[in-house]
């Protein structure tokens, strides 16, 4: 699997930080009426926490998609193209018990990040607990 793309959604049932599952229903609707290849993995996981960097790993490209509340409007994505670039973001708040920025941290030590990995995060109003 090292050189497959996976398209991973991360997030909980709770208010508007679902928006990670809802974009890849999407995906993977566009995927199974052949708008989108096949040869990428498309998966969703409710606040995988650590085992995130395992289901991760065997990719050389990986998009992550998840929650993010900041100062800017409602619905706009922000891209990270690179770990560093997302560690560096102002408001990295996550409602996840081990957030997505801690678990790539601690990945990136631990050697266990894919080659490509580009981080999209869906503004939204708040988490709600």
């Amino acid at each position: 699997m090292k050189n497959k793309t996976a398209i991973i959604g991360v997030g909980s049932p709770f208010g508007d930080d679902n928006v990670a599952e809802q974009v890849i229903e999407n995906l993977m609707q566009a995927q199974s009426s052949g708008e989108l290849s096949s040869h990428i993995d498309i998966k969703y996981f409710d606040r995988p926490g650590y085992a995130l960097l395992e289901l991760i790993q065997d990719y050389s490209n990986v998009k992550l998609i998840d929650a993010m509340v900041s100062d800017k409007p409602i619905g706009f994505i922000h891209r990270y193209d690179s770990l560093s670039a997302f560690q560096q973001a102002k408001n990295t708040l996550s409602s996840h018990n081990m957030g997505v920025a801690e678990v790539l941290a601690l990945g990136e030590v631990l050697g266990m990040l894919p080659e490509q990995i580009t981080f999209y995060g869906i503004e939204i109003k708040g988490f709600t607990k």
